[in-house]
């Protein structure tokens, strides 16, 4: 926790680079200990955390976003108190960014995942959820494509997302 209090740090530096390298640390640290975050000892380091790196979502430097979208992607997935309360702050934070989420498919694949899981834990606006995936499998992108297909899998195992399965049938045939 002291190593990721001292990048965090480093996350408020005009030095982009220093910037940069900070989030690629702190995204490593989150993936290889993200089990330190499942209960409550850690809490403070964690609400330090996801304010740090809010704030840097309007950033256009594509590898800090891709750090910070991994780095949460991986505290959405420990369900702790304080990360599963601002993860609708999280979502809408990708929809209002003003870089573009579509160009990247591993930004795709992170933010699929992200929907998915906090469909299962919060009640979000379905539709938007929705609308991006099907925008994914439209673009064509295999990659991009499969993580859809997953989420749609995955949708509807949860019994979700029937009132869409005529328009997705489609959307699916013409995309393979």
């Amino acid at each position: 926790a002291e190593v990721l209090d001292l990048l965090i740090e480093e996350l408020r530096s005009d030095n982009l680079v220093l910037v940069e390298n900070a989030t690629l640390a702190i995204a490593y640290i989150v993936e290889d200990s993200s089990q330190m975050f499942e209960g409550n000892k850690y809490n403070k380091t964690m609400m330090n955390l996801i304010e740090a790196l809010g704030l840097l979502f309007e950033t256009s430097n594509e590898k800090i976003l891709l750090n910070i979208l991994q780095t949460f992607n991986i505290l959405i997935t420990t369900s702790n108190e304080i990360m599963m309360n601002h993860t609708g702050t999280y979502l809408q934070a990708l929809f209002s960014s003003k870089t573009d989420l579509r160009v990247f498919n591993l930004k795709q694949c992170l933010v699929l995942q992200a929907f998915l899981i906090s469909i299962q834990t919060l009640s979000l606006d379905e539709a938007v959820i929705y609308e991006f995936a099907f925008d994914i499998l439209i673009k064509k992108d295999q990659q991009a494509s499969l993580a859809s297909v997953d989420f749609w899998t995955k949708i509807f195992q949860l019994d979700k997302g029937e009132e869409i399965l005529k328009e997705l049938v489609p959307i699916l045939i013409e995309c393979c």
